[in-house]
């Protein structure tokens, strides 16, 4: 065999390897929930870094200027020229020096100091202004956009893996392939870990199963299609919902105004039968 066909071989081996690794990362919801985050923060990551580069860009401009203007004024000054040029003696070094200093990168003591010393002391107070902004305002709101882009998206994807989840069981309890199922058949699968694993990852007992079969069952025909099977548990999922609430407050009505009716038509029989 000739070498480009085993390197070709290998190749191949290697993409089915990581096929194989993939295919396992699809049964890891947790992995999954990361890789989705991450991937969904890819956006308000990029708009990050433009405007933290629109903020180290203006300072390093400003600087820069503040530096070539002492260093042509006094070139005496040649320790002093050095150490200035160091951190702020072209804009692309600025930049470098500044993004140091709002990361962690070096400690934006270091970068304030040849200014207070060589320049004026107002210049070192405007720099620490400007870390101050970078980090206590401009950083956490970035912090706080990533964060709540996170947990809408992990949100978003529990979400979808549970509709994923209550289809795959729905199946697995349809076995006539109706479309539907009764209650005949979830109490034949109670025992079943899978049954016993989506009752848990939507906060239901096992043992109340037969209540939310009843619960779901609107048309009371003692089945349930997939639309009501899937439409119940979502409803099951988090707290109660405005628009939960209004349906139940018209319900109780509907009922107290039944109570009510054959409440009125009993007294008015026990009156005439009085009579």
């Amino acid at each position: 065999l000739s070498p480009t066909y085993l390197v070709r071989g290998a190749r191949l081996l290697r993409a089915a390897r990581v096929i194989r690794v993939l295919h396992i990362v699809r049964f890891t919801e947790e992995l999954r929930v990361l890789v989705g985050c991450i991937a969904n923060s890819m956006k308000a990551f990029f708009w990050s870094m433009i405007l933290l580069f629109l903020l180290i860009y203006v300072a390093s401009l400003l600087l820069t200027q503040v530096v070539l203007v002492h260093r042509l004024e006094n070139p005496s000054e040649i320790e002093a020229s050095h150490e200035l040029a160091r951190w702020y003696g072209t804009v692309p070094g600025a930049v470098f020096s500044l993004f140091q200093g709002l990361t962690g990168g070096q400690d934006w003591g270091a970068l304030v100091a040849p200014l207070i010393r060589h320049i004026s002391p107002a210049w070192g107070v405007l720099f620490c202004m400007y870390v101050a902004f970078g980090l206590f305002a401009m950083m956490n709101v970035v912090t706080a956009t990533f964060v709540e882009g996170v947990i809408q998206r992990a949100a978003q994807v529990k979400e979808i893996q549970k509709m994923r989840d209550a289809t795959r069981l729905f199946k697995s309890l349809d076995l006539d392939q109706s479309g539907c199922i009764t209650l005949d058949e979830i109490a034949n699968h109670l025992g079943s870990p899978e049954v016993e694993a989506f009752f848990q990852s939507i906060d239901v007992d096992v043992r109340e199963a037969c209540c939310l079969f009843e619960l779901m069952d609107v048309e009371g025909t003692g089945a349930i299609g997939f639309e009501e099977f899937l439409s119940g548990c979502i409803r099951l999922q988090g707290p109660a919902k405005a628009w939960d609430l209004v349906m139940a407050m018209q319900e109780i009505r509907a009922a107290f105004a039944e109570l009510n009716k054959s409440a009125m038509a009993l007294g008015k029989c026990t009156s005439e039968d009085s009579c």
